[in-house]
C-alpha cells in the first residue's frame, strides 16, 4: 500500500503541475528575449523563460501538498492494514463477518481458530457452519442428520459447490464432524463430542479423523481392543500421522502387547526423530521384553540426538530393570 501511495503521488503531482503550467502560459506572457529587466527595473526571469504568476505559484504549492497528502494517507492505510490483517484468524474473521453465509469462509475461520487453540470459538464457528450446510439443526442428532442426508441431495450439492469434485462430499462432511468433535473433547464436553464422532462415522465410516477420535474415546473409557480396531482403520486411510502412532503405542502398552507397541513406537521415532519422549517409550518396550542392552542404546541415543529431559533419561539409564521399563 505504501508503494502504491508513492506511485500514486508521483503520478498526481506531475499531472497537476502540467495542468498548472498550461494555465500559467495563458496568463503570463513571454518576456522580451533581449531583456532581463522588468518594467519597474527589478530582476526578472532569464530570456525566454516564462514568468510565474502568483496564482501559479500558489497552485503549484497546492499540487505538491496534494501529492504529499496522498503519500501520508497511503502510509496510514498501510499501518492500519498491518494491524488488522495480522494473522489467518484475523483475516478469516473479517471474511466471515462480511459474508456470514459463506461456507468456505466459515470453514477457514474455524480451522484458523483451532490452530490458535481457541477451541471454544472454533466450536461455535463449526456449529454455525454445520447449520449453514444443512440449512437446519438436523445435524445435531445422529438419526436426524442421517435422514436429512438421505432425503435432501442439496446438502451434498452445497458441499460440491465449495469443494468441487476433488474431495468426496462425505469425507469433507465427516471431517467437519471430526473437527467439532475434537473441539468438544478439548472443552470436556465428552458426550457431545462422542455424538459428533458417531454422526461422522455414519457419514463415512472409514474417515481417518473420525476413527482417530473414536479411538481416543475408547482409550479414555479403557476399551483398548476397541481403540486398536479404530486405529487400524485410521492407519489404512492416512500414512504418517504421528498422533495415531502415539495413541496406538500407548494403547498396546496398556494391553501388555509390548512387541506390537515397540513396532508402533519405532514408527513414531521415524516420524519425529527429534522427540525424546518417543525414545523413552521405545526403551520402555525394549526393557519390558528383557532387551536391556537395546534399551540402554536407545536412551543414550536420546541424550545425544533428541530434545529430551536429560534428568529423566539419566535416571532411566541408571535403572534399566526398573524405571526404564515404565512407560510415560
Amino acid at each position: 500500500a505504501a508503494l502504491m501511495g508513492i506511485g500514486l503521488a508521483s503520478l498526481i503531482e506531475p499531472t497537476v503541475l502540467a495542468l498548472l503550467a498550461s494555465f500559467n502560459r495563458k496568463i503570463s506572457p513571454i518576456q522580451n528575449e533581449n531583456s532581463n529587466v522588468t518594467d519597474d527595473g527589478g530582476a526578472t526571469n532569464l530570456p525566454g523563460e516564462r514568468k510565474l504568476s502568483p496564482g501559479f505559484r500558489s497552485l503549484r504549492a497546492f499540487g505538491g501538498a496534494a501529492g504529499c497528502a496522498a503519500m501520508i494517507w497511503m502510509t496510514v492505510l498501510t499501518f492500519w492494514g498491518s494491524s488488522i490483517w495480522q494473522n489467518e484468524g484475523t483475516v478469516f474473521a473479517q471474511f466471515s463477518r462480511y459474508d456470514p453465509t459463506s461456507v468456505i469462509a466459515g470453514l477457514n475461520y474455524s480451522a484458523a481458530l483451532t490452530t490458535e487453540h481457541k477451541n471454544k470459538e472454533a466450536e461455535k464457528q463449526l456449529d454455525k457452519l454445520l447449520s449453514l450446510i444443512f440449512r437446519s439443526d438436523k445435524w445435531r442428532t445422529k438419526e436426524s442428520a442421517v435422514l436429512a442426508l438421505s432425503s435432501d441431495p442439496s446438502i451434498y450439492e452445497r458441499i460440491r459447490e465449495v469443494q468441487g469434485n476433488s474431495i468426496d462430499p462425505e469425507k469433507w462432511l465427516a471431517d467437519v464432524f471430526a473437527q467439532i468433535g475434537f473441539a468438544r473433547l478439548t472443552l470436556d464436553r465428552l458426550e457431545e463430542g462422542k455424538l459428533a464422532f458417531d454422526t461422522g462415522y455414519k457419514v463415512e465410516r472409514y474417515n481417518h479423523n473420525i476413527n482417530l477420535g473414536l479411538a481416543q474415546l475408547a482409550y479414555n473409557d479403557g476399551h483398548y481392543s476397541k481403540a486398536v480396531s479404530y486405529l487400524k482403520i485410521a492407519a489404512t486411510t492416512r500414512v504418517g500421522h504421528t498422533e495415531l502412532y502415539v495413541l496406538l503405542s500407548k494403547t498396546l502398552m496398556q494391553m501388555g502387547k509390548w512387541k506390537e507397541a515397540q513396532t508402533a513406537v519405532k514408527t513414531w521415532t521415524e516420524l519425529q526423530g527429534w522427540n525424546g519422549k518417543a525414545y523413552i517409550q521405545l526403551a520402555a518396550t525394549q526393557s519390558r521384553q528383557g532387551n536391556y542392552e537395546e534399551a540402554r542404546k536407545t536412551l543414550e541415543y536420546a541424550l545425544k540426538s533428541s530434545i529430551c529431559d536429560s534428568t529423566e533419561v539419566n535416571a532411566r539409564l541408571a535403572d534399566l530393570h526398573g524405571r526404564a521399563s515404565d512407560p510415560l
